[in-house]
């Protein structure tokens, strides 16, 4: 089953620093409200190649995070976008995205707290 944060897997990709690893998770913080946005504008334009686009971004993004609830996530939308499935689109937006980006964003919160 996926995590919502697997460091274990991030910390090995960056030789076990915790310190840079810090640092990227402030980042992914910060970054975070502009993917909703950036998605959000997408979904409310019916603008399927924008969301492939910013989904399969933001896939590679959560699978340098070791955020692998978000990936798995992000990688159904992105495929939805392909079959121009905006309906399923916007029900995972609406039911998924923000219980998965808190999660992620308490983890985060938590690791860089320790």
């Amino acid at each position: 089953m996926p995590e919502i944060l697997n460091i274990e897997a991030t910390m090995q990709r960056i030789d076990h620093d915790k310190e840079r690893l810090k640092e990227l998770y402030a980042i992914a913080l910060e970054e975070l409200p502009k993917w909703k946005i950036r998605l959000n504008d997408a979904i409310s334009n019916k603008d399927a190649a924008a969301i492939k686009k910013s989904s399969h971004s933001y896939k590679g993004s959560s699978a340098t995070l070791g955020a692998e609830v978000l990936f798995e996530m992000f990688l159904k939308m992105e495929k939805l976008a392909e079959k121009d499935d905006l309906t399923s689109i916007k029900n995972i937006f609406d039911i998924e995205y923000e219980d998965n980006i808190k999660n992620l964003e308490n983890a985060i919160n938590d690791f860089i707290a320790n």
